[in-house]
């Protein structure tokens, strides 16, 4: 906060055009690095307060406590430390060795196992390394050349091996490339520190795949030299990384691979490479925010695929940001690019789009001719647009809309970044999947008060070909606990009809966020003022539930990064992806999948920000369906659309459902798998009606791909929605409110073995509001047995005139009809 504060005083030094000129400003007040390996320099005229407040901000910057992940120093099952294997990390040894040997154990570990698992071969592995300089000469593959690694008749499916490299620090831990070192020299055929996949796999399934928590410093004399070249699906990314180049290096980052899925790059500074961060091949998204690119070429180079990117800084680029091909849409937001004289011969614009689609918002300059250049033809030629500084909002395509009321501007919703929660003393929680409820365990580790608590498995249940440790009871998170961390594990249950959620957020001792990372489960219940932060959850681990993979009860915010709420679209019919409302929440989200829902996302008077989203693999319910409140989607794909259920044609089709809500569809881009065709989108505004079908809000694009690449037709066609704008705007009349909840039941003291039995005096009424003993009836009954002391009104009769049954519905997220 105190360097955004800085950042303004210079700005508004400029505005009183005071004789001040600090040279690549930005390195100093912007970045995530430390002046040591920032390169910053300053020339300083008449400008002594300024020189001190900027100082002051490099001071803050290189003293900062950091980007830091600490691991139990307990043994955790699936970490694999490099210092076990013999890495010395002391700026002097040579660690490749040992290097190679921790991936070899990691994939020994897979091997033993024998597993032929649809989805979770064991489970997320880590190679953790502990701070320290680690010289290497050599490339560290995390998958094997061999993608199904067999043994009789059983395999390991390589292609959905989980694996994250993950360093102590940023500052702390650095991997150092030799100078010199073999096979890094070509810069035609770039060799990575760290790649994920081999070169020959072109589709990618593995999910839990990433980077965090590191320095690289490339040394002299590696011109082919890139530090990490990664691929992750769904669920994964590359966070608080720094990367140190000489001059001309081939590329900082490298994201080069087919179907790369929803990936989210966050805190990442890069310097010296000629292309900082390289996005290529399609399809998919890839979001990143809070980047630095210093003296590269080109910042970010984007090729025929999705890229949503905010808060970016480059400084002495030739080039911000630069896009190819028909397929390419760039979402670019809260940005600033600002170029020296002493660069040289500066590119037409600081953002350069030569084809797809371009939106930015909020984008300044300082040493560019203009700050876009917008190719319409898709083509090197003459004719472009260019934008000048500073840019309020600009799209490629004016705004779609159904109704004439519609703004021509986006929602623009504030925007706030996750909450950075520091870790403190780990209580370790071991749990076993022999037994049938590891929740028991979990629970009481909470309730005597621990902070932070991890979970470290051994023996994992693989009933049903996923591999989880079994709870039969929701994990209640309250007290003192501040994070709640899943060791990379996943809490399922056996059976059907689960009525409760994995983890469920009550009210805590304190008022800190609370912070839910890393685990996979099925549902996550928001039941409290607490603001709530929730890092790389998986849900899904329970087929048949019917609860949301999230909702809420209380209106404490919400924060959610790299995650995967996308459920079993048979099962997942029973109920959706996301609830919001009718309780009010700001809910902000971050590379964010939710597939295979029935519903993907339902939204009740709340405020709705997702940055990166991914929707598909759904039969004719509606990505989004909001009722009241403000949305605005950008940045995302939508990944398969099915206008049929079996031999049964849905009609209307819909792909998004607006109801008097404020709403933005922004950058968002399709599969051409699936009817999007005969998708539409729906509108209600001030009581009217209207659709428009696909060839009102989709634009096509065709792809053709390069010789050395084959791809079936339905890679190589798609839509584009550039951006879509409804007709409710916030400096109108308000959306209707939501009716008001009374105030959920208090929580008990510890989560039970189930649901209490239902007295006798109120079968009868409950029946005729819940028929049936199974599925939703039951569901419904145990609800209202929660809420009796708020709607009991003679007994358990409910109000005669049928409010309560409105209510009813809210308590219960169910389909009731009143009899």
């Amino acid at each position: 906060r105190v360097l955004f504060i800085v950042s303004h005083i210079f700005n508004a030094l400029r505005a009183a055009k005071k004789k001040t000129y600090i040279e690549s400003l930005s390195c100093c007040c912007y970045s995530y690095c430390c002046c040591s390996c920032c390169g910053c320099k300053m020339a300083i005229f008449n400008a002594n307060q300024v020189w001190k407040l900027c100082s002051i901000a490099v001071l803050l910057a290189c003293f900062r406590s950091g980007y830091s992940h600490p691991l139990p120093k307990s043994f955790m099952v699936n970490v694999f430390n490099v210092r076990n294997y013999g890495a010395k990390g002391d700026g002097n040894s040579d660690d490749t060795a040992a290097f190679h040997a921790t991936v070899s154990a990691i994939h020994n570990s897979m091997n033993n196992s024998k597993l032929n698992l649809p989805w979770h071969p064991k489970y997320p592995s880590i190679m953790y390394i502990p701070e320290g300089n680690y010289v290497v000469r050599d490339m560290f593959q995390l998958y094997p050349n061999d993608p199904l690694n067999c043994s009789g008749l059983t395999c390991v499916d390589w292609r959905e091996l989980m694996i994250s490299v993950m360093g102590e620090s940023m500052e702390g831990t650095i991997v150092s490339l030799a100078d010199n070192s073999p096979g890094f020299d070509d810069v035609h055929n770039s060799k990575p520190i760290f790649q994920t996949h081999p070169p020959a796999d072109l589709f990618n399934n593995g999910q839990w795949l990433g980077y965090y928590d590191l320095s690289f410093k490339i040394g002299s004399g590696n011109p082919g030299a890139v530090a990490i070249r990664h691929a992750a699906n769904n669920l994964g990314g590359v966070k608080n990384i720094n990367v140190a180049a000489p001059m001309g290096a081939a590329a900082c980052i490298d994201f080069p691979i087919f179907l790369g899925g929803l990936t989210y790059f966050k805190h990442i500074s890069v310097s010296g490479c000629d292309i900082g961060i390289n996005v290529s091949q399609p399809q998919d998204i890839l979001v990143a925010e809070h980047i630095t690119a210093t003296n590269c070429t080109v910042a970010i180079q984007l090729r025929d695929k999705g890229l949503g990117v905010r808060d970016l800084h480059a400084i002495d680029c030739g080039i911000a940001v630069e896009t190819f091909g028909a397929a390419a849409s760039l979402t670019i937001l809260d940005s600033m690019f600002s170029l020296s004289s002493s660069y040289g011969d500066a590119a037409p614009a600081a953002v350069v789009s030569r084809g797809g689609q371009l939106y930015a918002r909020n984008v300044t300059i300082s040493g560019y001719p203009a700050a876009l250049r917008d190719y319409l033809t898709n083509k090197t030629d003459s004719t472009f647009t260019d934008v000048p500084s500073p840019v309020k909002e600009y799209s490629h395509a004016s705004p779609l809309h159904l109704f004439s009321e519609a703004p021509a501007t986006a929602t623009q919703l504030p925007i706030k970044d996750s909450p950075e929660v520091p870790y403190e003393e780990w209580t370790v929680v071991n749990i076993n999947g022999s037994i049938k409820d590891n929740a028991p365990v979990i629970q009481a580790a909470i309730d005597e008060g621990a902070v932070s608590i991890m979970l470290n498995g051994s023996t994992p249940n693989m009933t049903g070909g996923s591999v989880y440790y079994r709870i039969a009871s929701p994990i209640v998170l309250r007290g003192n606990l501040k994070r709640f961390h899943g060791g990379w594990l996943g809490l399922g249950c056996e059976g059907k009809g689960v009525t409760y959620p994995t983890i469920r957020v009550d009210k805590a001792n304190h008022s800190d966020p609370v912070v839910i990372e890393y685990i996979s489960g099925w549902g996550l219940q928001h039941n409290s003022p607490n603001t709530v932060v929730v890092n790389m959850f998986s849900c899904g681990l329970a087929h048949s539930s019917t609860v949301p993979c999230y909702n809420n009860t209380a209106s404490g915010d919400v924060f959610i990064e790299s995650s995967n709420f996308g459920g079993n679209l048979a099962a997942a019919a029973q109920t959706v992806g996301i609830s919001l409302g009718p309780v009010h929440q700001n809910f902000w989200a971050r590379a964010l999948d939710v597939e295979g829902w029935s519903d993907h996302i339902q939204n009740y008077g709340s405020n709705l920000w997702i940055f990166g989203l991914k929707f598909g693999e759904t039969e004719g319910k509606p990505y989004l369906l909001t009722k009241g409140g403000s949305a605005e989607l950008s940045a995302g794909l939508l990944n398969s659309f099915s206008c049929q259920n079996g031999n049964q044609s849905l009609q209307p089709c819909q792909a998004f459902h607006i109801q008097d809500s404020d709403v933005s569809l922004i950058g968002l881009v399709t599969t051409e798998t699936g009817d999007f065709e005969n998708a539409t989108v729906m509108e209600t505004y001030k009581g009217t009606l209207k659709q428009v079908n696909h060839t009102g809000f989709l634009t096509r694009w065709t792809w053709w791909p390069s010789s050395n690449h084959s791809l079936p037709p339905w890679l190589r066609i798609g839509y584009h929605i550039p951006f879509y704008r409804s007709a409710w705007a916030s400096n109108g009349p308000a959306p209707p409110p939501s009716p008001p909840l009374p105030p959920p039941p208090p929580s008990p003291p510890a989560p039970g073995p189930g649901p209490a039995p239902i007295p006798p005096a109120c079968i009868s009424t409950l029946n005729k509001i819940c028929p049936g003993d199974k599925g939703q009836g039951s569901v419904c009954k145990r609800c209202l047995m929660d809420h009796i002391p708020q709607m009991k009104a003679g007994g358990c009769i409910p109000a005669p005139d049928g409010s309560m049954y409105a209510t009813i519905k809210t308590w219960c997220n169910l389909t009731l009809t009143m009899p």
